[in-house]
């Protein structure tokens, strides 16, 4: 196995986001808790035009990679962390 492939995770999970804060910690939590065998999991975060900015859960998740997408729908969220992951 290469290097490249020890740091490319092996899932990425891709979670949209409109406005609930606390809703977004408890899972970013619960998602990071999870192992999986053979490889590590990439977060994204999609802010889909949150009122407020996510600045205090990007300070308690370093790890996790947040984005925007400024065209409301979680499809659309949901396609652009999509666009970013690089798990296979």
């Amino acid at each position: 196995m290469t290097a490249t492939e020890l740091l490319q995770p092996r899932v990425s999970v891709v979670i949209p986001h409109l406005n609930q804060f606390d809703v977004l910690s408890a899972c970013l939590s619960s998602v990071l808790g999870q192992r999986i065998d053979g490889g590590n999991i990439e977060v994204i975060v999609v802010d889909n035009g949150s009122r407020l900015p996510l600045t205090a859960v990007q300070e308690a998740f370093p790890d996790v990679l947040f984005l925007a997408e400024p065209m409301p729908g979680p499809g659309l969220a949901r396609n652009r962390g999509v666009l970013a992951a690089r798990a296979p």
